[in-house]
């Protein structure tokens, strides 16, 4: 067996596994309805089901502790690994688009027409952008444009890369250069930003990992506080009389414990949004290490006790 014929055997039970069949259908309702879509309803149903904690913390107000940590952790988990799904289709697109507009170029330069030459480039593999091109083709077959197609993935999936390309695209076909010639431009110009996008990255995944170091820093001191500090403490207070020169007053150390505990949420929340902003360079990017923190906030306090 030649390993052209491997090639195309493996291609086809690519296309035909269950997870690509899944893919095919969301590019699909992503191409015709955009990420909204997707965003209301499950920022709904996360948002109403987060909201449904309140009741339970009225009626029992000794379990709010927890009830916030589970509303928070219901709203930004299937909502936050949801976004991260879409940014890393996004990526996934964005890294071969630059390939889809060079072959899109070498078929212009061999005569083909735009039609031909993207019901072609359906048919090879591109990723998750195949099922896309699919879409595209179908729809140029009809007669919408390039620049409209174009327009189109750019808004539907968010991507101020291929906005970017289609400006250069548009700006080129205007000015009356080759096409063949501005969609080359407009590939190189889209591959030099990924690399720089891969170095900044690379760069910032230090910063990343001192923010969450700082993190377990942070809760460390607070559980040496809540377990060998303000048990003594309360002791003393509750004996009474002064300690080193100090008058000791009755203090509430279950008060105090879930004063540290909220500090300590809304410190995750914090270094979880500055995080992603700073290495994935989107806020979306910041919900799933937000989820990350205050999973591990709740998980250390329960283990001690401390609520």
């Amino acid at each position: 067996m030649t390993s052209t014929m491997k090639e195309m055997i493996k291609e086809f039970v690519e296309r035909h596994t269950p997870k690509s069949k899944f893919e095919l259908w969301i590019s699909r309702i992503i191409y015709e309805r955009g990420i909204e879509f997707f965003d209301k309803i499950l920022l709904g149903v996360s948002l109403l089901a987060a909201l449904s904690l309140v009741p339970a913390m009225i009626i029992r107000p000794e379990m709010t502790p927890h009830y916030v940590a589970y509303a928070l952790l219901i709203f930004l988990g299937p909502y936050g690994f949801y976004r991260a799904y879409i940014d890393k289709i996004t990526d996934d697109i964005e890294r071969v688009f630059p390939d889809f507009l060079r072959d899109l170029a070498e078929n212009r330069r061999s005569g083909m027409s735009l039609v031909e030459s993207v019901k072609i480039q359906a048919r090879g593999n591109y990723g998750r952008l195949t099922a896309f091109i699919q879409q595209m083709a179908a729809s140029m077959a009809w007669g919408v444009t390039i620049f409209e197609v174009l327009d189109k993935l750019a808004s539907k999936i968010r991507s101020k890369l291929i906005k970017r390309a289609l400006t250069i695209i548009r700006e080129g076909a205007d000015s009356g250069g080759e096409f063949s010639d501005v969609l080359h431009t407009a590939a190189r110009d889209l591959r030099e930003i990924l690399e720089l996008d891969v170095q900044r990255r690379s760069q910032t995944i230090g910063y990343l990992m001192t923010m969450y170091i700082s993190y377990a820093v942070f809760i460390f001191v607070i559980l040496i506080i809540l377990v060998f500090f303000l048990p003594r403490l309360g002791q003393s207070a509750t004996v009474g009389g002064s300690l080193g020169g100090i008058t000791i007053i009755p203090i509430d150390v279950r008060e105090l414990s879930l004063v540290l505990y909220y500090g300590s949420i809304i410190q995750s929340i914090g270094i979880g949004l500055v995080g992603g902003l700073v290495y994935e360079g989107k806020i979306s990017g910041s919900l799933k290490h937000m989820f990350i923190l205050i999973t591990m906030t709740y998980v250390i306090f329960r283990f001690v006790g401390i609520i």
